[in-house]
């Protein structure tokens, strides 16, 4: 496999996973902060239609843009880490069990230390919310990095068997 097939593999299928996951995770999290109890919500009152509105029409577009502007540059730079990583230490690949946990390792290290960063100095108003608007993310976004990681690690085996598969002659 060459280098440039490698790390633009990678590194779109990355940020096409980390934007989708970033999109996922902070309108999540915001409906959540929605649903949780505050001080100025009634807490016996059931979710209304203008409730569930107001979840579609204003979570899921700051969801949406949360996303776009944390997930796509996050992905996008722990993909290219993770395929450097690969083209540096494991190519050609000898142990795909030790690549997969190196990946998955420095993955989950790389974005939820981004994910403190970008939700502790840019999010974390109000400031009495830190669990909600700071923990929850970080700790998702950490969860699903190593399944992002899998996906890309898979992908370059699968790669690395076909081009052996290819150059494999039959004498």
């Amino acid at each position: 496999m060459t280098t440039r097939k490698l790390l633009w593999g990678m590194t779109w299928r990355g940020t096409v996973w980390g934007f989708g996951a970033g999109i996922v995770i902070s309108s999540f999290c915001l409906v959540v902060n929605d649903i949780l109890p505050s001080s100025s919500v009634d807490y016996y009152t059931l979710p209304s239609v203008g409730y569930i509105r107001y979840i579609v029409g204003n979570d899921i577009p700051l969801g949406i843009l949360i996303g776009i502007i944390f997930g796509f540059p996050v992905g996008l730079a722990a993909s290219f880490l993770l395929s450097v990583l690969t083209k540096i230490f494991f190519c050609p690949l000898r142990n795909a069990n030790n690549h997969q946990a190196i990946l998955a390792v420095t993955c989950t290290i790389f974005v939820f230390a981004n994910g403190l960063f970008f939700f502790g100095l840019m999010l974390s108003h109000p400031p009495n919310h830190l669990v909600q608007n700071v923990i929850l993310p970080c700790l998702i976004s950490g969860a699903i990095a190593p399944i992002i990681s899998q996906r890309l690690a898979r992908w370059y085996e699968r790669e690395s068997a076909k081009g052996i598969a290819q150059n494999v002659s039959p004498n």
